[in-house]
C-alpha cells in the first residue's frame, strides 16, 4: 500500500509540473492532492485488495471440443448465452471437406461419396457472472475436449493512467483557456482535449470488457461420409445409333447444300466453258481448222 501511494504521489506531482512550469504548486499543495486522490483510487479501483470486487477484471476464456452434432451444439449454446442476457457477436459454420469420390453405379448414373467435416467458430458476450454457466455446460456437450484456457486480466491500472491522465490533460487545458492564449497553447490544449476523449472512451471499453466476459469456442464434429446417386452426364450426353445415321444423313445434306451453294456461285466459270464448247462446234470454227492443217501440210512439203 505505501508503494502504491509513493508511485500515485509521484505521478500526480510529475503532471502538476508539467502542465504549466510557470505556475507551480506548492509541496504541501501536491501531497494533499495526491492523498485525496489516492484514498479516492484506492476506494474506487479496489488497490487495497487482490481479490477486491472493485478491480477492473475482465474475463476471458478459450475452449476447443469435439461434439456428435455441431448444428445442434451451436444452436444450444445460442439460446443459453441469450437467456443470460448475453449475445453471440460471432457465429461461424461450415463443412470442411476431406474427400470426394465418383464410382460407376450404372450404364447411365453414377454413386457419389462425399467425405466432409462441420466446425463451427463462437465468440460470446456474457454478464461476467454468468461465464461459469456458459464454461460448465461444456463438458456435458462435448465427446471430446481438446483444450480449455480461461484468464482474468487486470486493467486496474490502465484505468487508472486514463483518469489521472485525463485529469492533468484538463487542468492544462482549463488554464489555457482563462488567459490569454497564444497559437501553440491554443493547438496543445485542442490536443489534451482529444488526448482526453480518447481516454475516456478506452475507459468505457475496459467498463464493457469487464461487465462481459469473452468466452471464444471452436466446435467440431466427427468427420462424416454422405453418398447419393448423380446423373452421369457423359453418358447422358451421347446419342443412339439411329439417331447417330440422322445426325450424319442430316450432315451429309448440309454438305450438300453447301456443295449447290458454291456450284452455284461460280457460274461465270460455267458460262465460260459452254460458250468455248460452243464455239468448238460452230461452222466457221470447223473451216479455219481446215485452213490451219492444209498450210501446215504446204508448208510441211
Amino acid at each position: 500500500m505505501k508503494k502504491l501511494q509513493i508511485i500515485i504521489c509521484s505521478a500526480i506531482i510529475l503532471i502538476a509540473i508539467s502542465c504549466n512550469q510557470s505556475e507551480r504548486y506548492t509541496e504541501e499543495d501536491n501531497k494533499e492532492k495526491a492523498s485525496s486522490y489516492e484514498e479516492q483510487v484506492s476506494s474506487d479501483l479496489g488497490f487495497d485488495s487482490i481479490t477486491s470486487t472493485k478491480r477492473k477484471i475482465i474475463h476471458t476464456a478459450d475452449v476447443s471440443f469435439k461434439v456428435k452434432n455441431v448444428l445442434t451444439a451451436i444452436t444450444q449454446l445460442e439460446d443459453l448465452t441469450k437467456s443470460l442476457g448475453g449475445a453471440a457477436t460471432t457465429s461461424n459454420m461450415y463443412n470442411e471437406q476431406q474427400d470426394y469420390t465418383t464410382l460407376p453405379y450404372s450404364k447411365d448414373s453414377l454413386k457419389e461419396v462425399i467425405s466432409f467435416k462441420a466446425t463451427a467458430q463462437l465468440t460470446l458476450r456474457v454478464p461476467t457472472a454468468y461465464r461459469d454457466s456458459i464454461i460448465k455446460v461444456l463438458p456435458a456437450m462435448a465427446i471430446y475436449l481438446e483444450h480449455r484456457n480461461i484468464s482474468q486480466s487486470d486493467a486496474s491500472f490502465g484505468y487508472l493512467s486514463n483518469k489521472i491522465k485525463t485529469a492533468a490533460n484538463k487542468t492544462y487545458a482549463d488554464k489555457i483557456n482563462a488567459k490569454t492564449k497564444n497559437g501553440e497553447e491554443a493547438i496543445l490544449a485542442q490536443e489534451r482535449n482529444e488526448a482526453n476523449i480518447d481516454k475516456i472512451v478506452d475507459n468505457y471499453k475496459i467498463d464493457d470488457d469487464v461487465a462481459f466476459a469473452t468466452i471464444k469456442l471452436d466446435i467440431y464434429e466427427p468427420a462424416q461420409t454422405v453418398t447419393a446417386i448423380i446423373a452421369n452426364t457423359k453418358a447422358a450426353a451421347q446419342i443412339s445409333f439411329g439417331k447417330s445415321l440422322l445426325v450424319a444423313l442430316s450432315g451429309g445434306w448440309y454438305i450438300m447444300q453447301k456443295a449447290i451453294a458454291l456450284f452455284v456461285m461460280l457460274w461465270p466459270l460455267w458460262l465460260l466453258i459452254i460458250l468455248i464448247v460452243l464455239t468448238r462446234k460452230t461452222a466457221f470454227y470447223q473451216k479455219l481448222k481446215i485452213m490451219i492443217k492444209g498450210d501446215g501440210a504446204m508448208i510441211k512439203v
